[in-house]
């Protein structure tokens, strides 16, 4: 039998798949948004719907998953990227993440009406106190650097490493 582990193993193709665009759009609802928008975001022609995350609270001191839902309104637009922010009660950032995490899929070549997902991981600093923080969305234009006016998608809690100073007994 050939193991995954098996560096001499290859692949063999078994069928041809087609993917084309449905003829309607799909509706929002299919999506697996776990924290929806009462009313859409509309940023620069693409609607930002909700998002659904890793484990809450979010531990400091880890990488916290989360999954941004977006519908495209127009057929054109120009190719963003995101930014996210953690920040806390006094509005100063902890935590946050600049890019685009879909490489082979730009924000451009969405066609409207599209729903598309984009995951992505972010590094909450084991500095960061435990408390309530705002995770704030937004889109960053990658050649200027110009971030657009956040959206306020929810507040998380973050939870801090609790310390064990006791040696274990050998």
């Amino acid at each position: 039998p050939i193991h995954e582990t098996d560096p001499t193993a290859s692949l063999a193709p078994v069928t041809t798949i087609t993917i084309t665009a449905p003829n309607a759009p799909v509706p929002p609802f299919r999506l697996p948004i776990q924290t929806p928008l009462s009313d859409p975001a509309l940023m620069n022609g693409v609607a930002l719907l909700g998002s659904s995350s890793g484990d809450l609270p979010v531990l400091a001191g880890t990488f916290w998953d989360l999954t941004l839902f977006w519908q495209k309104q127009v057929t054109a637009g120009a190719d963003y990227h995101l930014y996210v922010s953690l920040l806390d009660a006094q509005g100063a950032g902890v935590a946050g993440w600049e890019g685009w995490p879909l490489p082979d899929y730009s924000m451009a070549q969405w066609s409207a009406g599209a729903l598309t997902q984009t995951p992505l991981a972010f590094f909450v600093p084991g500095a960061v106190v435990s408390g309530e923080y705002r995770l704030l969305v937004g889109l960053l234009d990658p050649i200027s650097g110009t971030k657009m006016a956040p959206i306020g998608l929810r507040t998380i809690t973050v939870q801090q490493r609790k310390a064990n100073f006791t040696p274990v007994q050998p």
